[in-house]
């Protein structure tokens, strides 16, 4: 299934305490080879700013997605995000689980966008704070 063009979604923690993330994600579809990038509003690292920006890399097969999500513009490396979920027949949603192995993990949904979301930096690499 082409999952080619922006997304709109969200991802919630299994755990009690964390609040609902709101992302955006720009993908690119090569044969069953899936990449993009992925702006999510920031909830856990305030030196970054407003937004968190992620590589995104991974494969699609028939109706099943399954990525790996890297952040790129925090101050040090974290954990990559394994995430693995299934394209409506409509091919319009995304829903599944993400999982850092044995940190955290919760569930994540996506709607395919009709236009680009103004609010993001999508085109941009790394987010950069004011002096």
């Amino acid at each position: 299934m082409d999952v080619s063009g922006f997304w709109t979604g969200e991802y919630a923690y299994d755990e009690a305490g964390h609040p609902v993330v709101t992302f955006d994600m720009d993908i690119k579809l090569a044969g069953d080879v899936l990449s993009g990038i992925c702006t999510e509003t920031n909830s856990f690292i305030q030196s970054v700013g407003q937004f968190l920006i992620s590589d995104v890399f991974g494969n699609v097969t028939e109706h099943d997605v399954s990525f790996e999500k890297s952040y790129t513009n925090t101050p040090h490396p974290l954990d990559t995000i394994r995430y693995r979920g299934s394209v409506s027949t409509d091919g319009l949603l995304i829903t599944g689980r993400w999982v850092i192995p044995h940190v955290c993990s919760g569930s994540f949904r996506m709607t395919r966008a009709t236009e680009q979301p103004p609010r993001t930096a999508i085109d941009t690499p790394h987010e950069i704070e004011p002096a």
